[in-house]
């Protein structure tokens, strides 16, 4: 069984092994701002939740999947009401999803 301490050395090691993955993210998470935590001077605001979706970003076979996995997730920590609709999520997972296969075809 996974434990809490186990996810949480898990979000450290993928933050420590791809910082600029999980920063590029959390602008877009940011840009996005699925559950209006941008109040401008909190550019690391979605930290937390980039480190999240970066495991999903390897299960994940395509940008609707990706949207799936990441409204759940937002709905797992934020609520349903807060987190809204799965097709608010939708550009946000598309624009994410971009941004991973051009992380992983590059050098």
């Amino acid at each position: 069984m996974i434990t809490q301490d186990d996810k949480t050395l898990e979000r450290q090691r993928l933050k420590e092994v791809y910082p600029a993955l999980c920063a590029d993210i959390a602008a877009v998470l940011l840009h996005h701002d699925p559950v209006g935590l941008n109040f401008g001077l909190n550019t690391d605001e979605y930290m937390p939740e980039a480190r999240r979706i970066i495991p999903q970003l390897r299960k994940a076979h395509s940008p609707e999947e990706l949207c799936r996995a990441i409204h759940a997730m937002f709905t797992s920590v934020f609520g349903a009401d807060l987190a809204g609709p799965e097709d608010a999520y939708e550009a946000l997972a598309r624009e994410v999803w971009a941004v991973w296969k051009r992380y992983i075809s590059s050098p």
